[in-house]
């Protein structure tokens, strides 16, 4: 409706500032080869001994992952409550004003056109199939490789959070996807949803988009490992916006829900990103037992410690 495009125009540059106050993302260092010269690190996917203790560290990161992300709104609320308000204005406005930015992103001239059926096409892509592919081809080049072999176990650790995240909301929320919508406004129907339409309870899953968010995750990881000259992050970043307007053209989400869904995925990556950056960092400790002989003037002791 040519009437909603300056309305839009006038609220989409302010809701997403406002919405990015809430996106968790904190500074992280680019990706770079441990430094032979200084002390030894910890590599991120060696803890523990064998495969077991591997698999153990894996798993323990992870849900320390998962309890960091979780406590994020809590204590942006109580160290940065201005930029915590912000958020949710800018979440309230991008809802109210979510049936104005569908008209303007999504006209009548484009409902049937073939370019909905190529963002359908494109939309198809992104599947918890081709994500294990993805992840399991830098597993596989990580034999080689120690970056390939990091990027797998962040791709991972990202992908399985923000989908914890996003599948919990979706049910929380049971939010109605535009192309069902009737009304003015979608409806809000919480875990009802599950029951709303025993034949399709897909319909009440559009907050927030789930291509979105892991399109986002993918985009943050690939570009934080992949640096150099800027073309791998200006390429990962873009297909992420692009998927994002994708889910609007075929009327599958709300602005919101794409919005919402892209800080998701790309602050579950930041953290991820973060939490790894800093174990690589700390000292690496050796377990079992060891003898250090110490020496302190004319006094010489010797130490027996068990390292585990």
């Amino acid at each position: 409706m040519p009437a909603s495009q300056p309305i839009a125009a006038l609220f989409l540059p302010g809701i997403l500032l406002a919405s990015l106050a809430v996106a968790p993302a904190r500074a992280a260092a680019p990706y770079a080869p441990p430094d032979s010269t200084a002390a030894p690190e910890r590599p991120a996917t060696s803890d523990g001994g064998g495969i077991a203790g591997k698999t153990w560290s894996y798993f323990t990161t992870l849900g320390q992952d998962l309890v960091t992300q979780a406590g994020y709104p809590y204590r942006v609320a109580r160290d940065e409550p201005l930029h915590f308000l912000a958020g949710t204005a800018g979440l309230a406005t991008l809802i109210i004003t979510d049936p104005v930015t569908e008209d303007w992103l999504l006209p009548e001239s484009m409902r049937g056109s073939e370019f909905q059926q190529h963002a359908q096409d494109y939309s198809d892509i992104v599947t918890a199939k081709n994500a294990a592919i993805v992840v399991a081809g830098f597993g596989a080049a990580g034999i080689f490789s120690a970056r390939e072999l990091d990027t797998a176990v962040l791709l991972s650790r990202a992908f399985i959070t923000t989908s914890v995240w996003t599948g919990a909301l979706k049910v929380l929320t049971g939010r109605q996807r535009p192309r069902e919508t009737t009304g003015y406004h979608s409806d809000w129907t919480g875990p009802g949803g599950i029951w709303a339409d025993p034949g399709d309870d897909t319909k009440y899953r559009s907050f927030p988009s789930g291509h979105a968010s892991n399109m986002w995750t993918m985009a943050a990881v690939l570009a934080h490992q992949y640096p150099s000259h800027h073309v791998v992050p200006i390429v990962s970043y873009t297909s992420a916006a692009a998927m994002s307007y994708a889910r609007i053209v075929v009327d599958a989400h709300w602005l919101t829900d794409v919005v919402i869904g892209g800080l998701i995925g790309y602050g579950c990556a930041r953290q991820v990103i973060a939490s790894h950056d800093a174990r690589r960092a700390e000292p690496q400790t050796q377990s079992g037992w060891r003898m250090n002989l110490d020496a302190d003037g004319d006094r010489t002791g010797v130490s027996l410690v068990y390292g585990f």
